[in-house]
């Protein structure tokens, strides 16, 4: 109210007051849209952002917990298969025994064993590198068939093939198998 009077005391046209009515105005205004508005539009902004990186981060660790349980699971498996197996079982016997039953144990020129511990647990890694000689295909194709699937966790993670020279249809076939043992 005391601006009021002062503004009338000092001898103003009514268009100057309107003017100066009309900046008071919108400074007030102004100082109500950054004190009031634009704060809350700010924190709104912010939230909006905050719940979007939240909400991706849950996504994230929803995928996680996916992956965490589905390899949970394949370990349980795993230690299962590996409780199934026969006491004191090893890769090298297993191979032999193979051979045997597929007909190519005589063919055996060697078996390389070597032997990996895995970090942070109790298991080991067990690959054998052996070497077939005058084998026939359909030999050749009778054992991997036997080896990779009367023991799921046993794979052959290599296999090389060459033709021996002469007439016939034998070859030497070099392998890489594996397994995981206790």
């Amino acid at each position: 109210m005391e601006l009021l009077k002062s503004i009338n005391r000092l001898n103003m046209t009514r268009r100057e007051k309107i003017g100066i009515g009309a900046a008071f105005a919108a400074i007030c205004l102004f100082l109500f849209a950054h004190l009031m508005i634009f704060p809350f539009l700010d924190a709104h902004h912010r939230m909006q952002r905050a719940l979007s990186s939240k909400t991706l981060m849950l996504q994230e660790m929803e995928k996680l917990q996916k992956e965490y349980r589905s390899a949970v699971a394949r370990s349980r498996d795993m230690e299962k298969r590996l409780m199934a197996r026969p006491k004191g079982f090893t890769l090298f016997s297993f191979l032999e025994e193979v051979a045997d039953r597929a007909g190519v144990k005589g063919k055996i020129a060697y078996m390389k064993p070597s032997v990996q511990p895995l970090k942070n647990a109790s298991l080991k890694k067990t690959s054998i590198e052996m070497k077939l000689e005058s084998i026939a295909s359909n030999e050749l194709i009778d054992y991997l068939y036997h080896v990779e699937t009367d023991d799921p966790l046993i794979r052959v993670r290599h296999l090389s093939l060459s033709k021996k020279s002469g007439l016939k249809k034998d070859m030497e076939a070099i392998l890489q198998v594996e397994t995981i043992e206790k």
